[in-house]
């Protein structure tokens, strides 16, 4: 799916629960299995006054589909944070990726930056197949 010309910018809150509604509605969203729920969740908080909850989840979706990235969702980011861990020791340690998880963690896996962290570790784990 090629990148929507136009969306982005400082916008209200409302505005973007209306664009993202949108592109779901046209299928822009269809490769990410979280979508609903992500987009769901974000218009519920806006119409509750909370700005900037789930913004990011779904803006990271955003990112990811208009270049052309694979999706990510909380259960493979789940899988490979629990992978990575299991194995830190055993010479998968990425300091990187270790302080992503971190902050990621500490912050939910629902924000921007996910994305990255995520192609990190699925390349560490494909580096090392020996390693389930």
């Amino acid at each position: 799916m090629t990148p929507h010309k136009g969306i982005g910018g400082i916008q209200t809150p409302e505005w973007w629960v209306v664009q993202f509604a949108r592109l779901a509605e046209e299928g822009f969203f269809a490769g990410e299995p979280d979508a609903p729920l992500a987009i769901r969740l974000h218009r519920e908080a806006v119409e509750r006054g909370d700005e900037t909850t789930e913004w990011e989840w779904v803006a990271e979706m955003y990112e990811r589909v208009s270049r052309g990235k694979p999706p990510v969702t909380e259960t493979e980011y789940d899988e490979l944070k629990t992978w990575y861990l299991r194995h830190d020791m055993r010479g998968v340690s990425n300091v990187n990726i270790r302080d992503a998880l971190i902050n990621c963690y500490s912050r939910g896996r629902r924000r921007m930056g996910v994305t990255d962290t995520v192609e990190k570790l699925r390349a560490l784990r494909a580096e090392h197949p020996e390693l389930q």
